[in-house]
């Protein structure tokens, strides 16, 4: 079960408000702890850990299960120190329909 802090986006975000939540809900957060952090199902979540010691994260947020299937995804990019979250890089949100 997520902590109730964890990371939980809405189709209704812009991406000032995704770094805001992504901030509050992942700064200090050690790497192997994230997927714990992020308050989504697992189909609609992946993690790519980069050579450079970053992580994108790609999370897929949906309005509708049914066809055409409206949905945004955002990804965001994190910094890692020492194992922990030190920043939010960057996020780009990318709307299909939704």
């Amino acid at each position: 079960m997520p902590p109730a802090n964890a990371l939980e986006i809405r189709l209704d975000m812009d991406e000032y408000a995704l770094i805001d939540h992504a901030e509050r809900a992942l700064l200090g957060v050690h790497a192997k702890e994230l997927p714990r952090h992020v308050a989504h199902p697992w189909d609609d979540v992946s993690i790519i850990w980069q050579p450079d010691g970053t992580a994108n994260v790609c999370v897929k947020m949906w309005q509708a299960m049914v066809p055409p299937f409206p949905h945004a995804v955002a990804v965001y990019k994190l910094a890692f120190s020492d194992g922990l979250v030190t920043a939010i890089e960057g996020v780009e949100r990318q709307s299909f329909g939704a």
